[in-house]
């Protein structure tokens, strides 16, 4: 059974780094997903949501004139997988040539959603594996930390492997505590270039941390 979401923020004032979060709410329900996006996105969802026409075609814009000059039609969208942190999301539609199914990332997904009109929906178990309660706990199983999930993709692929790789080919440890602040700005940097959001942000927060002193 898929369970139907609703944008729950109406703004986005609490950046993290060039990211934010974007609270999709289980429709009347109290549980709910947060999902880092880009600026981009973020900017895009706002318009939308405050109804906001540009003076001319953004991008989005342009998949929504294409699409209607081709006679498809979006119809729902549905996350039905998360793997290793990531949302895995299906944009349904229907055209003259019968049912389409496009691979998306959820911002994306969001996005052309609010413009059609159309429900975004997860599967259940996607969407009790990830969901918090209002205590801030999770009302399913833990999702594990960016950090952590890219600590299993290491082991997985390259055996016990215990760092992150930058693009210099410099080692910076999963525990960001044990790393440089040099190291972990080149990390923010490769982890907002690479649009991996959920890293980003962690690394942001390990930042703050230092120049609050903590």
């Amino acid at each position: 059974m898929d369970i139907e979401v609703e944008i729950a923020n109406q703004d986005f004032t609490d950046p993290i780094g060039e990211a934010y979060n974007l609270v999709l709410k289980e429709k009347n329900g109290e549980r709910f997903v947060p999902v880092v996006i880009g600026r981009n996105e973020a900017t895009c969802i706002l318009m939308e949501l405050n109804h906001i026409t540009p003076p001319r075609p953004m991008p989005y814009n342009l998949i929504m004139n294409i699409l209607d000059h081709f006679e498809a039609e979006v119809t729902g969208v549905q996350v039905y997988n998360l793997k290793r942190g990531i949302f895995f999301v299906h944009i349904q539609m229907v055209s003259p040539h019968g049912n389409l199914v496009l691979d998306s990332r959820i911002s994306d997904a969001v996005v052309i959603a609010l413009k059609a009109g159309v429900p975004i929906c997860f599967s259940e178990e996607v969407f009790e594996a990830a969901c918090y309660t209002k205590s801030g706990k999770f009302k399913g199983k833990r999702v594990k930390k960016p950090s952590e999930l890219w600590d299993d993709l290491r082991r997985e692929d390259e055996g016990e492997v215990d760092s992150f790789k930058l693009n210099d080919g410099e080692s910076v440890p999963f525990d960001l505590s044990q790393a440089t602040t040099q190291q972990l700005q080149q990390l923010l940097h490769q982890a907002e270039e690479s649009e991996n959001f959920e890293l980003a942000a962690e690394v942001d927060e390990e930042l703050k941390r230092r120049e609050d002193g903590e």
